[in-house]
């Protein structure tokens, strides 16, 4: 149990290299969640990013446009 607004350390992982992306699924009451996280040193290539979360399929980017 985690207090509202706490936290708390559920698990590590080890440091990755580069830039890339987690994707990351998880299970609450049942129900399933995905996110991601970007791993690495900023700045980040947007156009990069866009076509990782592509792959994820677990957003409609079909109108979003990179500058």
């Amino acid at each position: 149990m985690v207090d509202a607004n706490g936290r708390t350390v559920a698990a590590s992982i080890p440091q990755q290299n580069g830039q890339g992306m987690l994707l990351i699924k998880y299970t609450v009451d049942g129900k399933n969640y995905t996110n991601h996280y970007l791993y690495g040193e900023p700045p980040f290539d947007m156009k990069q990013y866009k076509k990782l979360l592509e792959k994820t399929g677990i957003y409609d980017l079909k109108n979003y446009t990179v500058k």
